[in-house]
């Protein structure tokens, strides 16, 4: 299996997101397929100035709420917007 992917980030209605786009060799695949993304939450940014946009402290709280599943997916291209992901400590 071969899996291509472009990770593009942009700016909309003043929210920073990433747009992943990419194509599954369909020669090797047997669709329906199960696509999963992941990514960090966005920043936290409801706490006062120093506590604002920390690293999230362990990877539970942090893969909450911005990941997406295409499941039964049948075409070889796929595109996906989240919420620009903050990082987190292990």
């Amino acid at each position: 299996m071969s899996l291509q992917c472009i990770c593009r980030r942009t700016v909309r209605r003043q929210k920073p997101v990433v747009e992943v786009s990419g194509t599954i060799d369909d020669d090797s695949m047997e669709f329906p397929v199960r696509i999963t993304v992941w990514a960090a939450a966005p920043m936290d940014r409801r706490q006062g100035f120093s506590g604002s946009g920390m690293p999230f402290t362990n990877p539970q709280i942090a893969f909450t709420n911005n990941s997406v599943i295409l499941d039964q997916y049948h075409d070889s291209d796929f595109k996906v917007t989240l919420l620009e992901p903050n990082a987190f400590y292990d």
